[in-house]
């Protein structure tokens, strides 16, 4: 969610060389939600929000 270049995203998993499938496939699910959260909330009343949201959403996506 936080880093928005995709190399950085790759670069900081590696870092945790003996992280499971299992772990990763988890943080992948708490960046859905959080990001499915964040645009749910932020198209009601908080535009930065949104954005937040679509971008995780995007990152997600990005590194399939």
């Amino acid at each position: 969610m936080i880093f928005s270049e995709q190399n950085a995203r790759q670069q900081a998993i590696a870092e945790y060389a003996n992280v499971s499938d299992a772990t990763l496939q988890r943080a992948l699910g708490w960046a859905i939600l959080f990001g499915v959260m964040l645009l749910d909330t932020g198209l009601v009343d908080n535009s930065r929000q949104a954005v937040m949201g679509e971008r995780t959403l995007r990152r997600v996506s990005e590194d399939g």
